[in-house]
């Protein structure tokens, strides 16, 4: 717990991003695997994301500060990348066009993941405004 100690909003806000990124990724692969649709652009720019974030978390001033960013921009790229990805979904279901190229989709599995990873994004916004130690 002394981990926790004397920290200031921006690393809460980080973690918060950290774990929503780590959750968002583990719907992501069980749901997609199982419905064969697993793209590598979303996967890498997700787990770069990750990646950036646990940097952040883990160091200080200026290196922590670029990761943070390139945390923001790895989760707001896969938002978008999977956003792309299941627009096709989206407009089946608008034109109650069935079986044509989406199968076995859940929407409620896909709004998760699109809320997991934009409060990844905007928690990683948060985090990048805000200072990570508290003086004293």
């Amino acid at each position: 717990m002394k981990w926790f100690e004397k920290r200031g909003i921006g690393f809460y806000a980080e973690f918060v991003s950290a774990v929503a990124g780590v959750l968002a990724l583990i719907v992501y692969l069980i749901y997609n695997i199982a419905i064969s649709k697993v793209t590598a652009d979303v996967l890498i720019v997700l787990l770069i994301g990750i990646a950036a974030s646990a940097v952040a978390l883990l160091y200080k001033k200026r290196i922590g500060s670029i990761a943070t960013v390139v945390s923001v921009l790895g989760f707001a790229l896969a938002f978008g990348l999977y956003l792309n990805d299941r627009i096709i979904m989206f407009e089946e279901m608008i034109n109650h066009i069935t079986g044509m190229t989406e199968r076995n989709n859940i929407l409620a599995v896909v709004i998760v993941i699109f809320v997991l990873l934009f409060v990844s994004m905007v928690t990683g916004i948060v985090a990048s405004f805000n200072d990570k130690e508290l003086e004293g």
